[in-house]
């Protein structure tokens, strides 16, 4: 089972920090998921979190993870690695690809 929560890491030159979803699976290997969000360095404290919207941001991608996880079987055996590229890919946007690819076909 993988267990997801909002963190940052280092702090930017320009006083900010970037928001990772950090990931950890059964096995205790660690991963870090990067969003597209930044936050000031008042807003963390002791390396939490404090801004409300952007923890809201988290939780509700994190539910989006947990969600796409349910539906597997034996998650449980993947590795960190696995679990990042499976909750991460977009299975519902059109790949321009595979729509190429289709089109030269016909």
């Amino acid at each position: 089972m993988a267990t997801f929560k909002p963190t940052v890491q280092k702090i930017r030159a320009d006083k900010t920090y970037l928001v990772y979803i950090r990931v950890t699976n059964s096995l205790r290997q660690v991963g870090y998921i990067k969003t597209d969000k930044y936050i000031f360095q008042d807003k963390v404290k002791n390396g939490e979190i404090k801004d409300e919207d952007i923890l809201g941001y988290c939780w509700e991608k994190i539910r989006e993870f947990n969600k796409k996880l349910n539906k597997q079987d034996e998650t449980d055996k993947w590795n960190v690695k696995d679990i990042i590229d499976f909750v991460s890919a977009d299975k519902n946007g059109i790949s321009f690809t595979d729509y190429c690819d289709k089109w030269k076909k016909r």
